[in-house]
């Protein structure tokens, strides 16, 4: 090492230093692509629970108000048979 000019020195260096960057930059961008094609995978398969998912939640929502109605009608005529009385 002591017989390398210092521009060699600097070149070595920046090679054992940059190895390691270029790998690790590598494996990234590829498990990158991975992911990507993965995650496109699941979401269409999400895509195909949303349309029933929404038909219940829906249909939840349009229970619960009638629920509610009917609760409040029978309240106000329990109601209104113990005032009388």
């Amino acid at each position: 090492m002591k017989h390398l000019k210092v521009w060699h020195k600097l070149a070595l260096m920046g090679a054992v230093f940059i190895f390691p960057f270029a790998v690790v930059t590598y494996k990234m961008v590829s498990s990158v692509n991975t992911l990507g094609a993965e995650f496109a995978r699941r979401e269409m398969l999400g895509l195909e629970y949303y349309t029933p998912l929404l038909k219940l939640l829906q249909d939840l929502q349009q229970h619960r108000g009638t629920d509610d109605e009917s609760r409040n009608a029978c309240g106000s005529e329990f109601r209104a048979a113990h005032e009388s009385n």
